[in-house]
């Protein structure tokens, strides 16, 4: 099984995995904005607060995730700092940092668009009801 980001924030809302799953859905909305759109500036204060908000490892995980996706974060020493900080204060041993790794390659995803072909399967498996996708086969 996968392993994949969760967990909640100081206030006890979602996590990146859920608030990438949100972000995904105002995106693939016709009039939704994509973070793609809006992500312009690492400096953000909006931004950098969300990310203070997060739990350390799930912080971690998603500034991993921007640092890969967006080029005016790799240049950032702060938010490179930032980064330092917490594998400081976490101290993730080979297998934990691993593990970080890859869930910050599945929340970077979250930015690209979907292609055509994600879109149409996405709306099929919709327009199946829950009862459906558990029946057995007939036949």
């Amino acid at each position: 099984m996968p392993h994949t980001v969760s967990g909640s924030n100081a206030e006890g809302g979602p996590g990146v995995a859920e608030e990438r799953r949100e972000e995904g859905a105002r995106r693939d909305h016709p009039a939704g904005l994509g973070v793609v759109q809006v992500m312009h500036d690492p400096r953000d204060p909006a931004l950098q607060q969300w990310l203070r908000s997060l739990k350390p490892r799930v912080e971690l995980t998603a500034r991993y995730a921007l640092r890969a996706k967006f080029p005016a974060i790799r240049a950032d020493r702060d938010f490179g700092a930032r980064i330092a900080e917490l594998l400081y204060q976490l101290h993730p041993d080979d297998e934990e940092l691993a593990a970080i790794l890859r869930d910050a390659q599945l929340v970077s995803q979250a930015f690209e668009p979907p292609d055509e072909q994600t879109l149409r399967r996405r709306q099929a498996v919709s327009r199946i009801t829950p009862r459906a996708r558990h029946a057995k086969p007939r036949g």
